[in-house]
């Protein structure tokens, strides 16, 4: 019974072994597409049991995958592998068959197509799925393949041909035509095989039927030339012997050949043959005058000359000839390419004179033709090679190690050590804002800073062995490591060498700050060391240096592989999360300072799972921006904002203006233009509700595709605002020139405490701001102090915790009606009896004692001014009364009599002054601005059309808004004037009832003033002068 268990078990275990190598014979086990092999085999009985289909071969190669394992590894570059599989697949019917053939090599069978135009649809939908595929941070790049194309069974009969066929119309796509795809053609085999193609075919003579009389020598020197081309890669030898086969037949003394080199009229000794003790001219080189050189030409009209005489040679033919007192006979032949001169060959008999019959000439020239067409060539094409080669391990640029290079030379280094105590750092750095750089000022300058930058960094520690530039400013180092160095220590001695070469950069080449960003990856035993692996990691460590608010460089730990692999997962789940609505977006408010109105609202994403954990904006924004899945996040938040002002609006509910991001995705096309005008046109939102921002850094990086762009949305009717700006590199000196609405300054700014210095700073770009007509807003306001230093200096806007963190659309609603219906705030001085106002916050100053209290209108306690020189009598107000934002001031008044120019209250600002005047000769009732400067400025005047009635109580009302730059002056709730070119006047300094510091004080009486923190409308203005009326 055991045996037979025993027996059961084994036979089990060869059927799985089976199975198990027919899967691993049947399918790639890295993409799980069918092996070449069996790829084949299932082609082949297709077309054996369907010999009257029609069908289509596809192979499609990866044009540049060799970047992606080069730059992120190969343990990445098999999961893009698995996903091109996936793309590929994706796009193809379920009948047809797909295989992986080689590295980055896959084979497809459509088995049924109507027509080419199906299968190019087919071609098209894979290329874009695999564009799209995720391919890491690698900046400027994305994946593209070729295809060839071959058809059954126009093209071949069996899977052999096919698959020739199509790999010759791959290669005829990809290194010849240079197109995406291409179906295999009949005459592609002659352009894929031919083996000058990049000549003119003028050039290869063929010698099988000679039209020139040729000597049988002529014959066996053809034969021997192209046997030698044929037999060997050594193309100076091969010109050598043949140059001395001719001297040895001929009995020449020299052969020389010269070549015209890239300087004007200059001829190069390339070649000599020298049989006897004579001079040697091998790399000299003579120059010609213009004159000399069209001599020389001319001496070729026959194909030919020969020289004998030479006691009259002209000078062209002296420097022809450098043995003219020895010489006996020179036969020179020119040499031509596509009938371009382009050197010459020297025949030279010293010894004796020599005749030269015409089959001896004949020779000769067809020699110089095959010199010319075929030698010559593959002599320039040999020197070609041995540039790349030495290019292939140098960098053009910078002169530092290619990849294979370095990584040879680590690697070798890393098997060579024996010491214990020695490991390798290898350090990855880059320069910030390095495009911005290159678009800015050249990429002359560009690439000078970068050999300089390139050259210090491999120099810049004393351990460095290697160093090399992987692309663009993408430099790695790799040094010895002592492991007795705390890992802290030697991030440190990086440190100083960044912050050295930055300040030494600027100084040679800027005059803004320049950062680098460095990652770093160390091994301590160099015998487990894996280099590709090693660079990948310390590029992980630079990246999250370059995203983090420190220089400082960042090493590597084990936590940024996990973190690579989420979001791997992140990228791969977006579809189905906005799909879901898995996406929510919420709303911060902008707070109008002074008032603490709501006037309007960002938009910012947050990523909700369905298991209810949340993923921080900090984790997928970043990332989708450097892949481009920001773009579908962008349009899923527009589409969702103004589905939300819609809501609103239908509902008759109040609404404000949302703001929303532009990532710098979207500016490689016009795409969110369209897409932004099929939201207005398909939700009809007014453009006044719309705002849109890029951060500064696109602003600073991309200034020549960012204009065009903001400029067209401009046209739109939407507001552009600058977001984060001071969080990089500030574009002060651009703002004059960008249109924008808004500038939103970072929360760099803000501190718990401002400093002196930080104030300054604020304040002077908040005035600037202001004088380019662009509002402000301060991000990360989180304290009230903060919050008044703001309103203080005159800033529009304030968003921050301070006022409300992110708010859900539900929450956001609530929090709307509440900042909506309670934001008008006043300070009330009612004078009765006393200078303090209702809340007995602020108390009013008395100036001269020629004032008393008193009842006006209805009642109300009043005030008395009794007139009087300047300054002699008044009040003087408290200062942090004043909103210097937006403001209206309210007062009853009466005058004993008209009082031409007095104001009946004056303001000092830091820069100018308001004065309140109720008669000011013809213009009647009057509201004065005046901005003092180093120059004269004009008074902008709200001038009143209304006079205020004589020796009876009026209502006076004055607002101004520092937004709109606009002030209005009202008498008895009626409009009198207005003005639209206020100055922006900054803090009060000092606040003066009945009189100001220029005219006579005002005589008469003033009761219930009222400074509102907000502009006041005409018809709240008439509601106020109503209501105390009636009251």
């Amino acid at each position: 019974m055991s045996d037979r268990i025993v027996g059961r078990v084994h036979k089990i275990s060869i059927r799985n072994r089976k199975a198990k190598s027919d899967t691993e014979q049947k399918y790639d086990s890295l993409t799980g597409l069918y092996t070449k092999d069996y790829f084949r085999s299932c082609v082949d009985k297709y077309f054996l049991q369907h010999k009257d289909a029609c069908s289509a071969l596809l192979v499609i190669d990866v044009d540049n995958f060799k970047t992606v394992n080069e730059n992120l590894g190969n343990a990445f570059g098999d999961e893009v592998l698995r996903g091109i599989a996936k793309a590929i697949s994706s796009c193809l019917a379920s009948e047809d068959l797909i295989g992986r053939i080689g590295g980055d090599e896959f084979t497809v069978l459509i088995k049924k197509y109507i027509n080419k135009e199906q299968i190019v649809r087919t071609i098209s939908k894979i290329c874009s799925r695999i564009s799209s595929v995720y391919v890491g941070e690698l900046e400027d790049f994305s994946l593209s393949v070729t295809c060839g194309i071959a058809l059954f069974p126009e093209n071949g009969a069996n899977i052999e041909a096919l698959y020739d066929n199509a790999c010759k119309a791959l290669v005829y796509a990809k290194d010849i035509a240079q197109l995406d795809y291409s179906f295999y053609q009949d005459d592609i085999p002659e352009m894929v095989n031919a083996p000058f193609n990049n000549h003119n075919p003028d050039d290869y003579t063929t010698f099988n039927a000679p039209t020139t009389s040729y000597d049988k020598y002529g014959y066996k020197l053809t034969n021997m030339a192209f046997k030698l081309m044929e037999d060997t890669k050594d193309v100076d030898s091969t010109i050598n012997l043949l140059l001395h086969t001719l001297a040895d037949h001929f009995e020449l003394s020299v052969i020389f050949v010269r070549q015209v080199t890239e300087k004007p009229r200059q001829l190069e000794y390339i070649y000599e043959c020298v049989t006897g003790n004579y001079n040697r001219l091998l790399g000299t080189k003579c120059n010609y005058t213009e004159e000399e050189w069209a001599n020389l030409l001319n001496h070729y009209e026959d194909g030919y000359f020969i020289f004998n005489d030479f006691t009259h040679l002209p000078n062209e033919l002296i420097k022809s000839s450098p043995f003219v007192n020895n010489v006996k006979t020179v036969l020179e032949i020119p040499i031509y390419n596509n009938n371009t001169y382009t050197g010459s060959v020297e025949f030279v008999s010293i010894t004796r004179h020599k005749n030269w019959n015409d089959e001896d000439i004949n020779t000769l020239k067809m020699f110089c033709r095959i010199l010319s067409s075929y030698l010559l060539n593959m002599r320039n094409l040999k020197k070609t090679e041995d540039l790349i080669a030495e290019l292939t391990h140098k960098d053009a640029v910078t002169g530092l190690m290619k990849y294979d290079t370095f990584v040879k030379t680590v690697k070798d280094f890393a098997m060579s050590n024996t010491d214990p105590n020695i490991g390798i750092a290898i350090v990855y750095s880059d320069i910030k804002y390095f495009k911005a750089i290159n678009d800015k000022y050249g990429y002359a300058v560009g690439d000078s800073l970068l050999d300089y930058f390139a050259n210090t960094a491999k120099d810049s520690g004393e351990y460095n062995f290697a160093a090399c530039r992987i692309y663009s400013d993408n430099i790695i180092t790799a040094g010895t490591y002592l492991n007795t160095l705390k890992p802290e220590e030697f991030i440190k001695i990086i440190d100083d060498y960044n912050r050295k070469m930055e300040q030494e950069l600027q100084k040679r080449f800027f005059d803004q700050r320049i950062v680098i960003n460095s990652g770093v990856y160390i091994c301590h035993d160099t015998r487990t060391l894996d280099v590709e692996v090693a660079i990948s990691n310390s590029n992980l460590a630079r990246k999250r240096a370059k995203n983090s608010d420190s220089t400082e460089p960042v090493l590597f730990t084990s936590d940024m592989i996990n973190n690579l692999l989420q979001q791997m997962e992140l990228c791969s789940n977006l579809h189905n999360a906005i799909e879901n609505e898995e996406l929510k977006v919420f709303y911060q408010p902008k707070v109008e300072c002074g008032s603490e109105k709501v006037i309007g609202a960002e938009a910012l994403v947050r990523w909700f799972k369905p298991d209810g954990t949340c993923v921080l904006p900090d984790n997928f924004i970043p990332l989708f921006e450097s892949n481009g899945l920001i773009v579908e996040v962008d349009y899923y938040v527009y589409k969702k904002v103004f589905e939300h002002l819609r809501k609103r609006l239908d509902e008759e509910l109040p609404v404000v203006p949302i703001s929303m991001n532009v990532s710098r995705a979207h500016l490689v096309s016009d795409g969110i233009l369209e897409y932004i005008k099929t939201l207005f046109d398909t939700y009809q939102i007014p453009p006044d509700l719309v705002e849109f921002e890029l951060t500064e850094n696109i602003y600073i990086e991309n200034m020549n595709a960012v204009l065009p762009l903001i400029n067209k949305m401009r046209a739109l009717g939407v507001k552009i605002s600058m977001d984060d700006f001071g969080a990089g590199h500030s574009c002060l000196n651009e703002l004059n020139s960008l249109p924008l609405d808004t500038l939103k300054l970072d929360r760099v700014f803000m501190s718990d405490n401002l400093n002196d210095r930080q104030q300054i700073i604020l304040s002077s770009i908040v005035e600037m701001a202001k004088k380019l007509n662009i509002a402000v807003l301060c991000e990360g306001v989180e304290n009230n102090s903060q919050n008044e230093f703001l309103r203080k200096i005159g800033c529009d806007m304030v968003q921050g915790y301070y006022y409300s963190k992110p708010l859900s659309e539900e929450e956001f609603t609530e929090y709307i009606k509440t900042r909506l219906n309670e934001c008008i705030q006043y300070t009330h001085f009612a004078f009765n009896n006393s200078l303090w106002d209702d809340n007995l916050e602020h108390q009013g100053i008395l100036l001269g004692n020629d004032i008393r209290y008193t009842t006006g209108l209805a009642n109300m306690p009043a005030i008395y001014f009794n007139g009087g020189s300047v300054s002699t009598n008044g009040v003087e107000l408290p200062i942090n009364i004043y909103p210097v934002s937006n403001y209206t001031i309210t007062m009853w008044f009466k005058e004993d009599e008209e009082q031409i120019g007095s104001s009946i209250m004056y303001t000092s600002f830091e820069h100018g002054y308001s004065s309140i005047i109720p008669h000011n000769g013809d213009y009647k009732a009057l509201f004065r601005l005046k901005e003092v400067t180093g120059e004269e400025t004009p008074w902008t005047d709200a001038c009143g059309v209304i006079a205020p009635k004589k020796n009876v109580w009026n209502f006076l009302a004055v607002s101004y808004n520092y937004r709109t730059r606009t002030s209005n002056i009202y008498i008895n709730g009626l409009p009198a004037g207005r003005c639209t070119n206020a100055p922006i006047l900054g803090s009060p300094m000092r606040i003066l009832l009945g009189g100001d510091i220029y005219s006579n004080c005002y005589k008469g009486a003033i009761a219930d003033l009222r400074i509102y923190n907000q502009e006041l409308s005409s018809t709240e203005i008439l509601y106020t002068f109503n209501a105390l009326t009636h009251s």
